[in-house]
């Protein structure tokens, strides 16, 4: 697996907040406030005491059994980590929000960017 640098793990945020929105990713940017939104909870997250906010591990485990330089199949991958997180009761409530397993960690991932 390629490591991801600074840059490359910014250029996979309209991925992150495609998976809050539960649409096809783009490779658009996404507004402003949706970043903003996906760094709240992801750091809300975070703040919990049994987390250890390590990106490399965290991006690990997302990546896990994916070619991190072929976009569209990183897309997917974390897409259907997200679907399975949710047909599999993997969630986790955040500031009210229930959310998917892979979406807190995606979410943590932009709120340490």
């Amino acid at each position: 697996m390629a490591e991801l640098d600074r840059r490359q793990l910014l250029a996979l945020v309209p991925v992150f907040v495609a998976l809050a929105c539960e649409r096809k990713p783009t490779l658009k940017l996404p507004p402003e406030y949706a970043r903003a939104s996906a760094r709240v909870s992801g750091k809300a997250w975070l703040d919990k005491p049994f987390i250890d906010p390590i990106p490399r591990s965290i991006i690990e485990e997302l990546t896990q059994g994916v070619n991190t330089e072929d976009r569209l199949a990183l897309d997917k991958h974390l897409m259907q980590r997200h679907l399975d997180d949710l047909a599999n009761g993997r969630t986790e409530s955040v500031d009210g929000w229930v959310l998917s397993a892979t979406e807190v960690k995606l979410y943590a991932l932009v709120a340490l960017s």
